[in-house]
């Protein structure tokens, strides 16, 4: 198996078990909405956005950066290394991936400040 097959299929498989964790959450909330017991055992035990806000922030940050490499294949400067230009600033290699994790991530915890 090829280093690039392997980093697609870890991908694939991080995407599915983000979207199962998140249809987990989704599920969570609905059952302590209604008032299920065993749920709001579990939200009691610590502040929500901090137990529950920030870890699925960055799991959706990773969602979506995994999702826009898969649709939109980053470009390749000539020596073959990925590129992402910016603001007139050039990122090359894993830079521009881990650029925009931290731009998605920053913007859902700022978000987060906002609504509460």
């Amino acid at each position: 198996m090829s280093m690039q097959s392997f980093v697609e299929t870890a991908k694939k498989c991080l995407v599915v078990i983000s979207v199962a964790g998140i249809a987990f959450y989704a599920v969570v909330m609905l059952t302590y909405s209604f008032g299920f017991s065993p749920s709001r055992e579990l939200l009691s035990s610590g502040p929500a956005p901090y137990m529950f806000g920030l870890p699925i922030s960055g799991v959706i940050a990773f969602a979506v950066v995994a999702l826009l490499d898969t649709l939109s294949p980053p470009s390749r400067d000539a020596s073959g290394k990925l590129e992402f230009k910016a603001f007139g600033l050039t990122f090359s290699g894993p830079a521009g991936p881990v650029t925009l994790w931290i731009a998605v991530y920053l913007t859902l915890i700022a978000s987060m400040q906002i609504v509460k």
